[in-house]
C-alpha cells in the first residue's frame, strides 16, 4: 500500500508540473511519466485488493474499488469541463493533482482500516 500512495503522489507532481510551460518535448515527457505511474498506482491498487478481503468477499471487494476508480473516469472530464467553461481551464491540473492526493491519503489508510475491521489481524495472505 505504501508504494501506492507514494505512486499517487508522484501522480499529483506530474499534474502539477504540466500546470508550467514546459517546452512541447518535456511536455511529453511528463504526460508520459505520469500516465505510466498512475496506470502502475491504480494496478497496485487492485492487486491489493485480493490480499485485504477474504475469499467469500473478493469480487465485491475488487467491483467496490473498481467503481470508485470509475466514478472518477467519469467525475474527472466532467471537472475539466466545468472548469474550462468556466473560465478556470488553469485550476484543471491543481484540480487533477488534488486527487491524485486525496487516492494516496485514501490508499494510506487502508491499512489503518483493515486493522481496525479485524482487530489487531493482518491482511489475509500476510503470516500472522
Amino acid at each position: 500500500m505504501r508504494v501506492s500512495a507514494i505512486w499517487f503522489v508522484l501522480t499529483a507532481a506530474g499534474a502539477l508540473l504540466l500546470r508550467s510551460q514546459l517546452p512541447l518535448g518535456w511536455t511529453y515527457v511528463v504526460v508520459a511519466c505520469t500516465g505510466v505511474v498512475l496506470f502502475s498506482a491504480q494496478v497496485m491498487v487492485y492487486a491489493a485488493t485480493s490480499t485485504l478481503y477474504r475469499d467469500s468477499e473478493r469480487a465485491a471487494g475488487l467491483g467496490r474499488v473498481a467503481g470508485v476508480g470509475r466514478t472518477g473516469a467519469v467525475f474527472g472530464p466532467w471537472l475539466g469541463g466545468v472548469l474550462a467553461a468556466s473560465g478556470h481551464d488553469s485550476w484543471g491540473f491543481t484540480a487533477f493533482a488534488m486527487a491524485g492526493l486525496l487516492g494516496a491519503a485514501a490508499i494510506a489508510c487502508v491499512p489503518l482500516a483493515a486493522r481496525a475491521s479485524r482487530g489487531t489481524a493482518q491482511p489475509i495472505g500476510r503470516p500472522v
